[in-house]
């Protein structure tokens, strides 16, 4: 636990630097407002619009068959049989494709500049170009895995429509889908730790500080769930202002915890 209580020390000096906190607090604030309280808004409404559109046309399928159900049991079965429903889907994955396209410039530009000035605030002194580059490249592989289990949980969705079209739309993820979600993040966050980026430190400092890190996760998903419950009992402009001042803040801590953790490493 040494390391543990030398990366907090090392995490509370860091936190003397004002301007680089404030700095990669804008710019979490910037991609929080952007992507989570604007395009992630637009993004779920558009995801629970189509399954919505989806559930309604197995409903009128099923009922202009001389009062038979009709139980495709594969996805390409329903496609061919109703045109409505592939239009559907063919506009829904356009959409989706843009989306993703737009989710991965804003995340490499405001997360490159949040993490490298956690770097700063930790004592590391990266190029500033040659890091967000590099944060780019790797994130191109981070985000297609993130991609790839958001596509998994949308055929999830999928498949319980077309399963029970008129028990509605289920949001539930299998718990294996879930700890994907965990692993991806704490393997992401263990890459953009290490000072040079590259996969291999990465995946030494995750593998030698396993533990640590993740007794550290499990620490920050407990505290984020607490702040959560107090933040529901917050409403209105007093909700927005413990987000910005106590929630977003937090991420920048983070950061630099675990880049001095990996440091020790």
């Amino acid at each position: 636990m040494i390391p543990f209580i030398d990366a907090l020390k090392r995490t509370g000096h860091s936190l003397k630097d004002i301007r680089r906190f404030a700095l990669s607090w804008i710019s979490d604030v910037l991609f929080l407002f952007i992507f989570g309280w604007a395009f992630g808004i637009l993004l779920m409404s558009k995801t629970d619009e189509f399954l919505q559109a989806l559930q309604i046309r197995l409903i009128e399928s099923a009922g202009a068959v001389s009062g038979e159900s009709i139980e495709p049991t594969f996805f390409s079965d329903m496609l061919s049989y109703d045109p409505m429903i592939k239009e559907t889907m063919i506009s829904f994955v356009v959409f989706m494709l843009y989306s993703a396209v737009i989710f991965f410039c804003l995340y490499a530009c405001f997360q490159s500049i949040s993490w490298y000035f956690a770097h700063r605030m930790a004592g590391n002194s990266p190029d500033l170009l040659r890091f967000i580059r590099k944060f780019m490249v790797q994130s191109t592989i981070i985000l297609a895995i993130l991609f790839v289990l958001q596509g998994i949980s949308l055929l999830h969705s999928i498949n319980s429509v077309l399963s029970s079209p008129e028990r509605g739309v289920e949001i539930a993820r299998p718990v294996w889908l879930s700890v994907g979600y965990a692993g991806l993040i704490i393997a992401a966050t263990s890459l953009y730790s290490v000072s040079n980026q590259t996969f291999r430190r990465g995946a030494s400092f995750l593998f030698r500080r396993f533990p640590i890190i993740l007794i550290s996760f499990l620490s920050i998903a407990l505290a984020f769930y607490l702040l959560s419950l107090f933040n529901g009992i917050l409403s209105g402009a007093f909700q927005f202002l413990f987000q910005l001042c106590v929630i977003v803040p937090l991420f920048t801590i983070i950061r630099v915890f675990f880049i001095c953790l990996a440091k020790d490493s």
